[in-house]
């Protein structure tokens, strides 16, 4: 798709329209390494808030039902 309208050129403008090419491609390689990092570091960093969030809704919980055995406790003694 790159090489359109590299046909029917002479060598030189063929060999401009090359370089230009491989430098787009160049170009359109760095940025789409840029965006797949930048993904992978917004999920990673949404992934440990998620986490987070769960563990602390665990913990939570976790504390209610204990204070509810205590008092069952205390109220069987």
């Amino acid at each position: 798709a790159l090489l359109d309208g590299a046909e029917g050129c002479g060598p030189a403008a063929r060999a401009a329209r090359l370089a230009q090419d491989d430098e787009l491609a160049d170009f359109l390689c760095g940025v789409q390494d840029e965006i797949i990092g930048e993904a992978r570091r917004l999920l990673a960093q949404r992934t440990a808030v998620q986490a987070g969030a769960w563990v602390q809704g665990c913990t939570a919980r976790y504390t209610r039902v204990q204070g509810v055995l205590g008092v069952r406790r205390r109220f069987l003694a």
